[in-house]
């Protein structure tokens, strides 16, 4: 077993571990809300007196022709409030292992002149205006594995073929196009996320 391949089954594992404790805790919040539902919405029990009372005759003064009036329950608010804390340089350090473009901005040629007097400008300076972050989404491509082969031209005079070939890596799977950073990211889709595999089909064929 090659080492890329321990790694995905250590990940395979988290990940199982992480879907059991979270299908646990559905299960727990679904019980919850069915026994809330149950108090809420459940049939009410009736009182009946110690007198035979007829189940189809209307009776006035009887108990059961009174309205039933729902006990007042007393509804709590809660508030909750939380504070962020925000420091100077945060941007900078959230931004700091990322790969920096600078766009400078420069006055064309043909603009570098006074309008007052017509002589040419001379560059004053820079300042920094803003600081933006750019998304690039996923890409997929294609990656051609040849293998080259070697021969002795000493040995083939003689007769004897001596050949050598560099063999190509391991693929992750056999007689599939699904690299190992294909596996992974598949596999994160699918445990961690809990996304359907045609719902992953839709967005690979967006990757291209």
């Amino acid at each position: 077993m090659t080492e890329l391949e321990k790694k995905l089954m250590k990940q395979i594992e988290h990940l199982t571990i992480q879907n059991e404790k979270q299908a646990k805790q559905i299960e727990q919040l679904i019980n919850q809300l069915t026994n809330m539902n149950r108090r809420l919405f459940g049939t009410s029990s009736e009182k009946t007196s110690q007198g035979q009372l007829s189940f189809f005759e209307e009776d006035n003064n009887s108990p059961f022709s009174e309205a039933e009036q729902p006990a007042d329950k007393a509804v709590e608010i809660e508030t909750i409030s939380y504070q962020r804390k925000k420091y100077k340089g945060q941007r900078t350090d959230i931004t700091r292992d990322l790969p920096i473009v600078v766009e400078e901005h420069t006055l064309p040629s043909d603009s570098q002149v006074c309008s007052c007097c017509a002589s040419p400008l001379k560059h004053l300076g820079k300042r920094e205006a803003r600081t933006e972050l750019e998304f690039i989404p996923a890409h997929l491509v294609k990656h051609i594995h040849y293998e080259h082969a070697y021969e002795c031209l000493t040995c083939k005079k003689t007769g004897q073929n001596h050949i050598l070939r560099q063999k190509a890596p391991e693929p992750a799977l056999a007689k599939s196009l699904a690299g190992p950073s294909v596996l992974a990211w598949n596999l994160y889709q699918k445990l961690e996320m809990s996304i359907p595999y045609h719902r992953q089909e839709k967005e690979w064929a967006r990757y291209g």
